[in-house]
């Protein structure tokens, strides 16, 4: 396994947290474990963003508040390396605040702070938020065997493709 790759074990909690409503990893006593009622819930209704939206955000928010300063690096970090979503970060801050061209580097300095700050106070800013909305998003749209259950086949899938090295814009 690449050390790149190693970073990306940070989101198993929020990985688990998103499909079986607790950040513990699962045990697989049959073929398959039933997944949370909420995660189907999202589902069923993913066409409502604001359900979709806010079940991610409470998920991300109650994981990544506890985690310890080198979970909170390792998220900075893993934001951080995601060029695509850094450029795509400062060019919408730039185009809301009307900024000249000049100044998009004022920006994007502003923006790493504000994601290197949460490792510094835990404190889960949007920044950090929208880019895991954004990370976890797919997840939704897997088609699963079963409509309220995963096999072990189908985790093992989802967990390689949310572990591992992976830009937003993929």
């Amino acid at each position: 396994m690449k050390k790149q790759d190693e970073i990306y074990k940070v989101l198993e909690p929020l990985f688990h947290q998103i499909l079986f409503g607790n950040a513990n990893k699962p045990i697989f006593n049959s073929s398959k474990i039933n997944l949370s009622n909420q995660f189907i819930d999202v589902c069923n209704k993913i066409d409502d963003e604001n359900i979709f939206k806010t079940f991610l955000e409470q998920s991300i928010v109650s994981v990544f508040k506890d985690f310890d300063k080198n979970n909170r690096f390792l998220i900075s970090r893993i934001i951080l390396n995601d060029s695509i979503y850094v450029e795509m970060l400062t060019l919408l801050d730039s185009a809301r605040l009307k900024t000249k061209a000049s100044d998009l580097h004022l920006i994007k300095s502003q923006m790493e702070s504000e994601i290197i700050n949460y490792t510094i106070t835990s404190n889960v800013n949007s920044m950090i938020i929208l880019y895991f909305i954004l990370y976890f998003e797919e997840i939704f749209y897997y088609n699963f065997e079963s409509d309220n259950a995963i096999t072990e086949d189908e985790y093992f899938d989802l967990y390689s493709r949310f572990t591992n090295t992976k830009s937003i814009a993929k």
